[in-house]
């Protein structure tokens, strides 16, 4: 392996770059804004979304499968919104602060994961349409979201066992690892 493919990225692959900036964005911006998982969660949550529908226009030549894992991964993603908009409006939860959403933060960052993903997408396109896979493009973006449910289900544990940053900092190093590992599977 090549000094410049060492570790979890390419040093050359501006798509990867691009990736790590929006992660860093995201770190530093929840780091100062004082962010609750919650708004953290809604931001990925977003970010998955779009890796969905990218990962569909992917999929288009297979209809078949294309159409099974759009119905699959809508659930999946429907089944997360029921759980977030509970966390959110339900009062307070484990994995929120107590202080209201900052919006326009959330749809912000996820601006940033959709053009990310979009220059991702068309920066590698024929180098993903000369190797395309239907089995392994399926299953991609569902490990991208592993840090997603672990954090839904252990988020009140973190928040418990540490201070505030500690959370943040463990799901947000936890779910930059997965973005840049599965990055470098799907485009290498």
């Amino acid at each position: 392996m090549s000094n410049e493919k060492a570790f979890f990225i390419d040093r050359t692959d501006p798509s990867a770059w691009s990736l790590v900036f929006a992660n860093l964005l995201t770190i530093a911006m929840a780091l100062k804004f004082n962010w609750s998982l919650m708004e953290l969660m809604w931001i990925y949550w977003a970010q998955s979304v779009i890796i969905g529908v990218i990962n569909f226009i992917k999929l288009i030549k297979f209809p078949a499968i294309a159409l099974f894992f759009l119905v699959h991964y809508g659930i999946f993603h429907l089944v997360y919104l029921v759980f977030l908009a509970a966390f959110t409006f339900g009062g307070e939860s484990p994995i929120n602060n107590g202080s209201p959403i900052q919006w326009s933060w959330v749809w912000l960052t996820a601006g940033v994961f959709l053009i990310n993903h979009s220059f991702s997408y068309f920066y590698n396109r024929e180098k993903d349409l000369a190797r395309q896979n239907p089995d392994a493009l399926f299953m991609f973006p569902y490990a991208r979201i592993i840090p997603m449910h672990l954090t839904l289900i252990f988020g009140g544990l973190m928040e418990a066992v540490g201070p505030f940053n500690f959370p943040i900092i463990f799901f947000l190093s936890l779910k930059t690892i997965a973005d840049l590992v599965m990055h470098k599977k799907e485009h290498a």
